[in-house]
Parts: structure tokens; sequence; C-alpha cells
């Protein structure tokens, strides 16, 4: 996140994703994420954001 602020970006919403791995599908922790699918939750959030900003 630190860096995301360092490089002047002041739109962007930090989000923690729980049981989820790099790919925001379902991971049993994080050393054993196999890029499942995302999650409705992610894709959701991601949506409503874009969403937000659209003109």
């Amino acid at each position: 996140m630190v860096r995301v602020v360092a490089a002047g970006n002041t739109d962007h919403t930090p989000k923690l994703y729980p049981g989820l791995g790099h790919s925001l599908g379902p991971a049993k922790d994080i050393t054993l994420d196999n890029f499942a699918p995302t999650a409705r939750g992610p894709m959701d959030d991601m949506a409503a954001w874009l969403r937000a900003r659209a003109h």
C-alpha cells in the first residue's frame, strides 16, 4: 500500500479477503493457492468500484 500512495495514487480502496489466495479464489492458506476462479465477493467489489468511477 505504501508504494501505491508513494506513486501518487489517491483513488484506491484496500480490502482483505480472508480465505482467498492470490487469484482471489478460495485457498486453504497462502502457500496452497491453486489459482481457483475468483470468488464472487471480490468480483462484486471490483465491479462496484469501477461503476462508481465510470463517466
